[in-house]
């Protein structure tokens, strides 16, 4: 079928698409999602694309500034700064998504238990997480790094 068969049929004009209406308008969102599908596929696809061992030390470029060799330069002792970013974001990115998940899993056993069981628990649960929920973030941050260190 030509275009023109199919806007003839959709009633002279061409419809778009599923996507094309997600999209539309959101050329923000969009920008968002594509720079953080690139740092986590830079992070997953490290040892691909890492030119150097992360902890490689090269005496000999120490402080060098961006080069061929190294995109990035490299520190005071030598290693490579490209690679060691690449390695780098993994456990920074692991760590938060394994919390996040942690947080779901609790968060919504809690939650369905609580609704599930009701009475007595129902109130002891609900009034715990008043608790948690009255408190900052960042106190509680402050507090756990105090008593864990």
């Amino acid at each position: 079928m030509s275009a023109y068969q199919v806007a003839s049929l959709a009633g002279g004009r061409l419809r778009p698409g599923r996507l094309g209406r997600l999209t539309r308008g959101r050329g923000v969102l969009i920008a968002a999602s594509a720079v953080v599908t690139l740092v986590v596929l830079a992070a997953v696809c490290a040892p691909l694309l890492a030119p150097y061992a992360p902890d490689a030390v090269d005496p000999l470029a120490v402080s060098e500034p961006s080069s061929a060799a190294h995109w990035l330069g490299t520190d005071d002792t030598g290693r490579d700064i490209l690679s060691r970013l690449l390695y780098g974001a993994r456990p920074s990115l692991l760590a938060p998504a394994l919390i996040t998940v942690i947080a779901g899993v609790v968060g919504t056993t809690l939650a369905v238990s609580a609704a599930w069981l009701g009475g007595w628990y129902d109130r002891v649960v609900s009034g715990a997480l008043d608790i948690v929920f009255g408190f900052p973030g960042l106190v509680l941050a402050v507090v756990g790094a105090a008593v864990f260190g």
